[in-house]
């Protein structure tokens, strides 16, 4: 009997000690993404944002989208979407005013995707959220012009040296420069 009552709590500790040890084993592993569930999730969750026209797209429904956008990239990061859904994310956090998670995303477009088809497009908003978000215009500036040294045939060139010669400027001096160039 003593030898029961010296074993027994031994034996209920190892059981108790097993069983938190499996059970914290199977929280640990957490369940793999689906590819397909994934994509029909952003699906659903694109035509309910942009489905019908709006004045003024949900906030919250915005950021949804973004964070799977981004959660489909990072699950997938080799899948020929994840580019184009990077590109998006970069999209909503611009619209949702989070110009520097912007910049980020689309930044990490051209470093992990430097042969996605619009790659010039994310270096081009890189300089122009700079420059009429944020309103750094010697980023702006810099960032204009390694995009024209890298992109030099896009058919985003012209805007980029329009945009370097009105850096700072507000519509108004620019409608002068414009008014007396005609004159």
């Amino acid at each position: 009997m003593k030898k029961i009552q010296i074993i027994l709590p031994f034996a209920l500790i190892a059981l108790f000690l097993m069983n938190a040890c499996q059970s914290g084993n199977s929280g640990q592993k957490a369940k793999e993404p689906n590819r397909s569930e994934l994509l029909e999730s952003i699906q659903q969750q694109e035509n309910q944002l942009f489905g019908e026209i709006k004045q003024n797209p949900d906030l919250e429904a915005s950021k949804t989208l973004k964070d799977s956008y981004l959660s489909f990239a990072q699950s997938f990061p080799k899948d020929s979407l994840s580019p184009e859904l990077m590109f998006r994310a970069a999209d909503l956090s611009i619209y949702l005013k989070q110009y520097g998670e912007g910049i980020s995303i689309y930044e990490s477009v051209l470093r992990k995707y430097p042969e996605y088809v619009r790659a010039p497009e994310c270096m081009f908003l890189t300089a122009w959220v700079y420059d009429e978000h944020l309103r750094k215009f010697d980023l702006a500036k810099e960032k204009y012009e390694a995009f024209i040294k890298a992109y030099p045939e896009s058919s985003f060139r012209e805007a980029a040296e329009i945009s370097i010669k009105h850096l700072g400027k507000s519509p108004e001096e620019i409608m002068q420069e414009i008014l007396k160039k005609d004159k």
